[in-house]
Parts: structure tokens; C-alpha cells; sequence
């Protein structure tokens, strides 16, 4: 069973460097990236309404425990 998401929110930055890819800064240069926190999962209506508790609470914790 796979997580919906964690407790903290993740970088880009954070997300290459898990896996082992480099964040090309060159490339995102001028780039608008909008409201950030758009794209970031919530969890509070999983967590109240079905009891949903991640296991993992953050991605570099999935890394670390050898989930990712």
C-alpha cells in the first residue's frame, strides 16, 4: 500500500537529489512557477474523514527507510 502523501511538503531540489539526479537551475531560469503550493498534496481531509496516517512522514524519510 502506497502513501497518498506525507506530512511535509518536497522540494524539487529535495525530489532530484533523492533520486539521484541533478536539478538543472540553467533550465528553470525565467520560468514563472506560479502559486508553489498549488501542486502540494494535503492531507487533512484523508486524515479526518478516513483516518489516513502516512507511513512515511516525509519523502526523505521513504528514501531513508528504502521505500523510494
Amino acid at each position: 500500500m502506497a502513501n497518498i502523501a506525507g506530512d511535509g511538503a518536497s522540494t524539487m531540489l529535495e525530489v532530484c537529489e533523492l533520486v539521484g539526479r541533478g536539478f538543472d537551475l540553467a533550465a528553470a531560469e525565467g520560468r514563472d512557477a506560479g502559486d508553489a503550493w498549488f501542486g502540494v498534496a494535503d492531507t487533512t481531509h484523508a486524515c479526518r474523514d478516513l483516518g489516513f496516517r502516512p507511513i512515511y512522514p516525509t519523502a526523505r524519510a521513504a528514501w531513508r527507510d528504502g521505500a523510494l
